[in-house]
């Protein structure tokens, strides 16, 4: 069987929003200055219960940190990562 015909799995969450936020990025760079390493961000998120092993994954990979409160979580972290964090979840509440 030729492997570009095999059917593959669906991406986890973890897989899809690391690779929005990883595009997000490539494009905010691009287009911004880079800013500061040091700059730090908070977001708040809603977050199912369902998605939150593979948020705690994303947020470690990509050095943030997840304080759940209630139906949201608080994402903190560095500013740019946060930042792309904040608006590719976005498209999930849509």
């Amino acid at each position: 069987m030729n492997s570009l015909h095999a059917p593959s799995k669906p991406l986890t969450i973890y897989e899809q929003l690391d690779a929005m936020l990883l595009s997000w990025l490539e494009r905010h760079v691009e287009r911004h200055e880079p800013g500061s390493p040091a700059l730090r961000a908070k977001a708040v998120v809603p977050v199912a219960a369902s998605a939150l092993p593979e948020l705690e994954k994303l947020c470690a990979a990509w050095g943030m940190t997840m304080d759940l409160r209630a139906t949201v979580a608080v994402i903190e972290g560095p500013a740019l990562a946060v930042e792309g964090f904040a608006e590719v979840t976005q498209k999930f509440r849509r």
